[in-house]
């Protein structure tokens, strides 16, 4: 995973965002969002999700655990290379995404999540 990578987020079948990589801090990628058609019906899940994770403390708060399961039952995440992620905890603020994936689900809080940029 290195900087300047494009990821690719995927809403009902179809690509609706490009994400490129600004910065890669180990376990955590920073990308600029690149919005595609579709997008529009993805983003006020998003913004539902980094509202919440925002507002809760480092204890992962009954809101935020469902949005951020919706985000998940939503979305599908895409590496560089076209392989699916597995396991992501992807958050949406505007034109910035921040996320963070691997073999195993992350279930941690929301400051355990990266909330905090």
């Amino acid at each position: 995973m290195a900087a300047h990578d494009v990821w690719q987020l995927h809403h009902g079948g179809r690509l609706v965002a490009s994400l490129h990589v600004t910065e890669a801090d180990f376990p955590w990628l920073r990308a600029h969002v690149e919005p595609l058609d579709g997008f529009e019906l993805l983003a006020p899940l998003l913004a539902e999700e980094v509202r919440l994770a925002a507002d809760a403390d480092e204890a992962a708060t009954p809101e935020w655990v469902v949005a951020r399961d919706r985000v998940r039952a939503a979305t599908r995440l895409t590496r560089p290379d076209g392989r699916d992620v597995t396991a992501y905890l992807l958050h949406v603020d505007g034109a910035e995404a921040w996320w963070r994936c691997g073999d195993e689900p992350c279930d941690g809080g929301p400051e355990e999540a990266g909330r905090t940029r």
